[in-house]
């Protein structure tokens, strides 16, 4: 990878919730994407799953 601003960087695939991801020169930010997870959340007074 050469002379990129921004990085991606994605473990949902392996089922991992939180992580750090770490800068690289010469980059000026990173988005760091984990997993979707379904949990019991109240909509309308009712419990549904969702996602929160």
């Amino acid at each position: 990878m050469e002379d990129s601003t921004f990085t991606v960087s994605n473990l949902g695939m392996f089922s991992i919730s939180e992580f750090a991801s770490i800068i690289n020169q010469p980059n000026s930010a990173i988005l760091s994407d984990g997993t979707i997870e379904e949990k019991p959340v109240v909509r309308n007074g009712q419990i549904v799953v969702g996602i929160p």
